[in-house]
């Protein structure tokens, strides 16, 4: 059963201008992994 593997939902980072939009496949999995990638992102970008 799929459900009862644990994976990382896959991230799809669009660049737009001069920020990211991440999305992912996996919309049921908790906010706040996507808020550390978001973050994440942002401060690579700023470098």
């Amino acid at each position: 059963d799929l459900k009862k593997v644990k994976r990382f939902p896959a991230p799809i980072v669009i660049r737009h201008k001069d920020h990211y939009l991440i999305c992912y496949l996996d919309s049921h999995y908790q906010l706040a992994d996507t808020e550390i990638a978001i973050s994440f992102v942002e401060g690579k970008s700023k470098e």
